[in-house]
Parts: structure tokens; C-alpha cells; sequence
């Protein structure tokens, strides 16, 4: 399967296209081969923490919403291991094949699912509670229905923007300093 990573600015246009926006007009084929390729299982369009982050600052909410559904569309929730965490595989898979060193690399699993891959677990939820359902729901069902829990959970993420999360305050906003 083809890998192809998109920038914050590609996700935008190609949104543009599948709103039918006219600054779209000129991605509306490459919308439309990305769409095949996905459903033919061709190519996948992983996320990675930055375009989580990039998508959650906009402000404007429609907007917001219309990137989040073509990364939700393209993705599938497929997602990227941060560089850092990929960073120091590599070179030990390359150190390995020069030198016969580091005996045991380090290994990363580059491509997943979910903000949880993409974080190694430290962003998480409360699991698919099938107790919580109403009653008469065949448990045959359950696995669907935590197939589209997560779904629903991950496409959210994407959506939640500055409106939404809780002002920052001075300190935080002066630790990077």
C-alpha cells in the first residue's frame, strides 16, 4: 500500500475541492483519485500529531469540520509515529547495516491507528463500554459498534477547536519560554 503523507496545506485544499469551494476547483481530480485509492485499499493517507494540532487551531468551526471530514474520509484513522519516535530506529537500522552495531535496534511501529498510536498511548479514552448500551443489542453487534465508537471518538478529536478547549493561563502559556 502506498503511503502518502499530506501537509496541513494539501488537506485544505482538498477539502476546498469536496465542498466544491473555488479555490478548490484545481485539486477536484486529485480529491477524486484519493477517494479511489482508498476505497480500492491502494494508498492510505495517514495522520500524524501535527495535523491533529494544525486542524484544532482553526478557528473557524465550518471550516475546521470540512478539513476533519476529508482526513477522516482519506485517513480512515491511519496515522504516523512522531518523527522523534522514529528517529532513533532509523539510525540504528542504519548503524546496524554499516557497522553490525547497536546488537539489538530499536524498533517503531511508523504506521497505525488512532491518536493513541500516534501518542504511544498517552492520549487516551474510556473503552467501548458494552454495558452501557441499551438492552436487546445482540452482543454479535459489539464488535461494529465499537468499530464506529472509535470512529466517532477519533473524527471528534479531529473537530475540537479553540472555541472549545478552556482558555490557557499565563503560567502554561510561559512554559516554552
Amino acid at each position: 500500500m502506498l503511503r502518502v503523507y499530506l501537509d496541513q496545506n494539501k488537506w485544505i485544499d482538498l477539502a476546498r475541492a469536496a465542498t466544491g469551494h473555488p479555490l478548490g476547483a484545481p485539486y477536484v481530480d486529485a480529491l477524486e483519485v484519493a477517494r479511489a485509492a482508498v476505497v480500492n485499499g491502494t494508498a492510505s493517507f495517514p495522520l500524524d500529531m501535527f495535523r491533529y494540532a494544525e486542524t484544532g487551531k482553526r478557528s473557524h468551526a465550518r471550516s475546521r469540520n470540512d478539513v476533519a471530514d476529508v482526513m477522516i474520509e482519506l485517513s480512515h484513522q491511519h496515522t504516523m509515529a512522531l518523527g522523534r519516535d522514529i528517529l532513533p530506529a532509523e539510525l540504528d537500522r542504519a548503524l546496524k547495516v554499516r557497522f553490525d552495531r547497536p546488537e539489538h535496534p530499536s524498533q517503531v511501529e511508523v504506521f497505525g491507528v488512532g491518536i493513541e498510536h500516534v501518542t504511544k498511548k498517552r492520549v487516551t479514552w474510556p473503552e467501548f463500554d458494552p454495558s452501557k448500551l441499551p438492552a436487546g443489542i445482540p452482543t454479535e453487534e459489539y464488535p461494529k459498534l465499537k468499530e464506529t465508537f472509535q470512529t466517532i471518538v477519533e473524527g471528534e478529536l479531529l473537530r475540537v477547536g479553540p472555541e472549545e478547549l478552556p482558555p490557557r493561563s499565563a503560567h502554561e502559556d510561559c512554559r516554552g519560554a
